[in-house]
């Protein structure tokens, strides 16, 4: 008896397990098996009722714009996903509003008034914009060697920018962005953060692109995929361990899933490079090298309403916000600080609502626990030289031992990175998302290159 199709397992749901899943259904046979009480990893959304109304709120994947996410864009045109315009506007508040700026323009900088007057907060700005055009000048010479080890803290001591700079606008700016600890900052490589910043229009004050975010929250878009999905796959739980065997004749893949197992003829690990190398029965000696070169740091996030971990003055506020808090002079005279950094949801999502919701990662101080809607545990991948060296060589693994891997730590850590991922496996199993495709003459279908050399961003 021919088999009419492959069966292939997908472990992992976030956007990349199901984009997957959604991509190779007709093609194979698809099991998806994911360990949490819900689908969507990142994409996670919350429902919150206030007077009655129902509100939904999102504490992961938020915003996307059209420049630098051909990928998903192409995903929610094809699932006719509802979209709306919103800001990614930054701020910056030091010890309880001694120093807070925002920087949403020249009200924004000067929000606290004193600012006005203070030579120091001239040269910050003054700083800044030489940091642009210096970043702008320099990205061609950086261009020319992508894998070298210049970290942006030899950047910064290089081109002699200030302590001042760093510690009041880059760093924390670059720690809001990839969700990381200040101090990891000085350690990521120059080329992957300025190019970043470059694309993003962090580095140019003006043709900035336009930010959205999904309307009734970012699940919508699962929504959409789930009756395809439902008809043509099935949905498994929480994954112990992966065996590959190419002469096990019930399947070159066994899958053991709680008191089960499971035969496939390939897999496709959708999930966290660490987590894939703990998945893997005896994996290769290059499997170890490259998964085992990625870190990640654990967030813990807080959904809620308490207003004491947003910026003090209001005028401040900004869709994303840096809270710090000085501590303890360390040996080499650095500050010791305390960091956090919150989302103003009802300005990202457009929240109509009498409350403000807030997203925190890692707050710094005691929230008000009558005012804690949900308490969740996120993991972000850490871009230091040892993770952007492996990204260089993961091409050596796809394919290998019926095994596939993508995830968001193949590019810059965001949404995007994790779809490309995706799509990019997908297309080597002999499916083109249908948003890369065009039609010819006849019913071929020809690849269609999205316009950036970008994907990426919160």
């Amino acid at each position: 008896m021919i088999k009419e199709k492959q069966s292939i397992s997908i472990i992992g749901s976030g956007v990349t397990g199901l984009s997957a899943a959604w991509l190779l259904r007709d093609k194979y046979d698809v099991t998806l098996f994911e360990k949490n009480d819900y689908l969507g990893g990142h994409t996670h959304t919350h429902d919150v009722v206030e007077n009655n109304k129902e509100l939904a709120i999102d504490s992961g994947f938020i915003v996307y714009n059209e420049k630098n996410y051909p990928n998903l864009v192409g995903l929610f045109e094809e699932l006719e996903v509802e979209t709306q315009a919103t800001d990614m506007s930054f701020a910056f508040s030091m010890n309880q509003g001694e120093l807070e700026y925002a920087g949403s323009g020249l009200k924004g900088m000067f929000a606290q008034r004193g600012n006005l007057v203070s030579i120091k907060h001239w040269r910050l700005i003054q700083e800044i914009v030489r940091f642009n055009k210096t970043a702008h000048a320099e990205l061609p010479v950086l261009e020319k060697d992508k894998s070298s080890e210049h970290s942006l803290g030899d950047f910064l001591k290089q081109h002699k920018f200030s302590k001042d700079l760093q510690q009041n606008y880059l760093l924390p700016m670059g720690a809001a962005i990839w969700s990381c600890p200040v101090e990891i900052m000085n350690s990521f490589p120059a080329y992957s953060f300025l190019r970043f910043f470059a694309n993003h229009g962090l580095i140019d004050l003006q043709n900035r692109p336009q930010w959205r975010s999904v309307v009734g929250g970012s699940r919508e878009y699962i929504r959409k995929m789930m009756p395809d999905l439902n008809d043509q796959i099935s949905i498994k739980g929480g994954v112990q361990s992966v065996r590959r065997d190419s002469n096990n004749e019930k399947g070159a893949v066994e899958v053991i899933s709680g008191d089960e197992r499971f035969y496939f003829d390939q897999v496709i690990f959708a999930c966290h490079a660490d987590e894939t190398l703990k998945l893997i029965d005896q994996p290769s000696d290059t499997e170890q090298e490259i998964l085992g070169c990625f870190n990640y740091q654990e967030n813990i996030t807080y959904l809620h309403t308490d207003e004491n971990l947003m910026p003090k003055r209001k005028n401040a506020w900004c869709s994303w916000n840096y809270l710090a808090q000085s501590g303890a002079k360390l040996a080499d005279g650095s500050d010791e600080s305390k960091v956090t950094a919150t989302y103003w949801m009802n300005n990202l999502q457009k929240v109509e609502a009498e409350k403000n919701y807030l997203v925190t990662l890692n707050p710094y101080q005691q929230l008000d626990e009558s005012k804690v809607i949900k308490k969740m545990t996120y993991h972000h991948p850490v871009f230091d030289r040892d993770a952007i060296y492996a990204q260089s060589r993961l091409n050596e693994l796809q394919g290998e031992n019926n095994s596939w891997f993508c995830g968001s730590y193949t590019g810059y850590g965001f949404h995007e990175d994790a779809l490309s991922s995706s799509v990019n496996v997908c297309e080597q199993l002999g499916v083109i998302a249908p948003w890369n495709k065009v039609i010819t003459g006849s019913n071929a279908e020809q690849k269609v290159e999205p316009q950036t050399s970008l994907g990426s961003a919160q």
